[in-house]
């Protein structure tokens, strides 16, 4: 009885989601795309941005300047709930309720 309950809720969040990514505002179908690009950047800037400004003053013999950084704990929080990688997922796919 649970398991029902639960896949008609998420079934009803699908259809939400689709209706959303439908709209033609941005400010109801741009939110996903935001907050992607926005978790990309950041990932860019702390994996590859950084260490490559850092590697470029060091091999100057410049001292680097204070770089920004982020708090990638909340970032691949973020980023694990859009992409769907949380054990929920899993569970679901093991207990075969998705294809």
């Amino acid at each position: 009885m649970a398991e029902r309950q639960m896949h008609e809720a998420n079934m009803g969040q699908i259809e939400i989601n689709k209706a959303e990514a439908q709209h033609r505002s941005v400010f109801v179908a741009g939110w996903r795309p935001f907050l992607g690009w926005g978790l990309a950047v950041a990932m860019i800037w702390h994996f590859v941005l950084a260490p490559v400004t850092m590697f470029g003053f060091a091999y100057a013999g410049m001292e680097p300047p204070e770089l920004p950084t982020f708090d990638m704990d909340s970032l691949m929080t973020v980023l694990l709930g859009m992409l769907g990688l949380g054990g929920l997922r899993t569970v679901e796919k093991v207990k075969g309720l998705t294809k």
